[in-house]
């Protein structure tokens, strides 16, 4: 079990995650899977940044891995409201992880704005921006779900 959890499941992670950005390189610039060289040029330009990445400090990438990931967890959290807003019957569906988003946002822009791996100017400098950042999020939201125009079909934007 061990060699399980510490070898073969963050190798089998890593091999995902490198295919995945190849793949997604690939779709971006119109290349096709199929064309083999620009295949092995991507994923070796993509191996070359991973290597330059093995020589930075494992606790300085992890530190940044930690807060990047919550804020694409807030990113997700904001996609789905736009999509239960859109297809749900009950306009009070999309609040189910419009509450979290917003929790998130708070906590993802106070830390960013106050933390030295980010823009470093305080705790209470941090703190009254992700206030008033996450407020108006959140009034657009207030103002998309309970605006004077009404709800929209689903799939017109």
């Amino acid at each position: 079990m061990a060699i399980i959890g510490v070898i073969i499941c963050p190798v089998t992670s890593g091999d995902t995650a490198l295919r995945c950005a190849r793949m997604m390189v690939q779709d971006a610039e119109g290349y096709g899977t199929q064309d083999l060289r620009t295949s092995l040029f991507i994923t070796l330009g993509i191996t070359a940044f991973i290597v330059l990445l093995c020589f930075l400090v494992f606790t300085v990438l992890w530190n940044y891995f930690g807060w990047f990931n919550q804020s694409v967890a807030c990113i997700m959290l904001r996609a789905a409201t736009v999509f239960l807003y859109r297809t749900a019957t009950n306009r009070y569906s999309p609040l189910t992880t419009a509450l979290p988003a917003v929790f998130m946002m708070l906590v993802v822009t106070s830390f960013i704005i106050s933390s030295g791996q980010g823009f470093g100017l305080g705790h209470t400098v941090g703190m009254f921006a992700g206030a008033i950042l996450t407020a108006i999020a959140a009034a657009m939201y207030l103002r998309m779900l309970f605006g004077r125009k009404g709800r929209e079909a689903p799939g017109t934007a």
